[in-house]
């Protein structure tokens, strides 16, 4: 499996969503209101697209001038709020006959939108301890908990060191990296669920396409589940279309 991570799929990815652009939110068809009543639902009927996030990068490495003050300390922050506000924005053109949606951290919403919060689980990239997020297990602030794009990452789901009213969430940059996995042991020993590409992914797409998922864990029913979008991007045009070998999947977190 170490093999097969490393010549298809690329933590660049991960580290690309991490830096999303903030922006104020050009939300005008209620994309964010039509996800909170149903995630599911309108991820059944929606394709997620990352490449504008990779975009976001370009810009801010070659035309740093572009990027404001206020748009800098927002994403550079947000590892450290670990929640935010964060908006589906309309791409371009529509692929393969379904609506996409760009999934961008914004700093300003219009009176007529609904904010999509949610909590921040980072990246991190190297073989430290990942990025985490502690959240209640129940009545939580935000019904959501999303993180940067996946393509060979794992959530892994532990208890929490606050206590038996929380839990935490790591995105496990090297889920087959035993010294990595040995530092969450450290911190915290007792692992309750597991969601890994065996899960999400797809090894047999076409060609240059990547497979990369959109996973965020989503509070509903008094509980916390998984929720995967699995997406094919084509490594040569960055062109991103669903994967209909991978439907919506939703997991239990066992939390």
């Amino acid at each position: 499996m170490a093999g097969l991570m490393a010549s298809r799929r690329l933590d660049l990815y991960c580290a690309v969503s991490l830096y999303s652009a903030i922006s104020r939110s050009c939300n005008v068809d209620n994309r964010n209101t039509q996800f909170i009543s149903d995630p599911i639902a309108f991820l059944n009927n929606n394709t997620i697209n990352h490449r504008w996030f990779d975009e976001h990068i370009q810009r801010r490495n070659n035309n740093p001038q572009s990027v404001s003050m206020a748009e800098r300390a927002a994403v550079d922050l947000l590892p450290y709020t670990k929640m935010g506000s964060f908006d589906l924005q309309p791409a371009a053109t529509p692929v393969g006959g379904r609506r996409q949606s760009r999934f961008a951290v914004i700093h300003d919403h219009p009176a007529n939108d609904s904010a999509l919060t949610g909590y921040w689980c980072p990246y991190v990239n190297g073989a430290g301890l990942p990025g985490f997020v502690d959240a209640p297990r129940h009545n939580p602030q935000h019904r959501f908990v999303f993180t940067a794009a996946m393509n060979g990452c794992a959530f892994f789901i532990t208890e929490s060191p606050l206590g038996g009213a929380y839990f935490r969430v790591y995105h496990h940059q090297h889920p087959g990296n035993v010294g990595v996995n040995n530092l969450i042991s450290a911190v915290t020993p007792n692992v309750i669920s597991v969601f890994d590409f065996s899960q999400y992914g797809n090894d047999n797409l076409p060609g240059l396409n990547l497979p990369v998922a959109f996973n965020f864990l989503y509070y509903r029913n008094s509980g916390w589940v998984v929720v995967s979008h699995a997406t094919a991007m084509d490594a040569h045009t960055g062109v991103v279309r669903f994967d209909p070998a991978k439907p919506t999947l939703v997991a239990d977190t066992f939390v």
